[in-house]
């Protein structure tokens, strides 16, 4: 018997790892290690990729901020460097959509100030600004931070997306390893 059962939340995934013969699992977001130990060996994998029946339209707004000068530390957010009106205009252009709930990935720091914010405990002003403005339009924010947004189902409700502050990688950087 595997030991699947010991690890898998899912009974249905777990009885097909102790089902003999062939077991197809179609999971966008599978450990292939981690299978091939309840398996007890590698199993074979075919990647299948397949159009997202949803229609998506992507807008990109360019700000030249980054990280260091925006949080300086402390969960001190520094919104005066551009970087509020670019999270302003970026849910306008959702909110144009049409969009009622809204998912913002964003940094750890930038994510928590705004959570503050929406429970009525910021004493920072534009963070409070943001959270008012949407709450008087009947909106309601998803937020999350990067490192802790895999496998978020509780955003299945969100009309729109924003992230802000998307690691860029320093192409330089990258042509002179190559």
């Amino acid at each position: 018997m595997c030991s699947s059962d010991l690890v898998m939340a899912s009974p249905a995934v777990s009885a097909a790892m102790r089902r003999y013969g062939p077991t197809v699992l179609l999971d966008a977001t599978a450990d292939v290690t981690v299978l091939g130990v309840l398996a007890g060996g590698a199993p074979p994998v075919t990647e299948v990729r397949v159009a997202d029946g949803a229609r998506v339209t992507r807008e990109l707004l360019y700000w030249s901020g980054s990280r260091r000068q925006v949080l300086p530390g402390q969960g001190v957010v520094r919104w005066d460097l551009g970087l509020g009106r670019c999270l302003r205009e970026a849910l306008n252009r959702a909110l144009a959509f049409g969009a009622r709930t809204v998912g913002v990935i964003t940094w750890r720091d930038v994510a928590a100030a705004l959570e503050e914010a929406i429970a009525g405990r910021s004493s920072d002003a534009v963070a409070a600004s943001i959270a008012g403005e949407l709450a008087s339009r009947g909106v309601a924010l998803r937020l999350g931070y990067y490192g802790n947004v895999r496998g978020r189902n509780d955003w299945t409700d969100c009309e729109a997306l924003v992230t802000l502050g998307d690691p860029k990688p320093n192409l330089g950087a990258m042509r002179a390893i190559a």
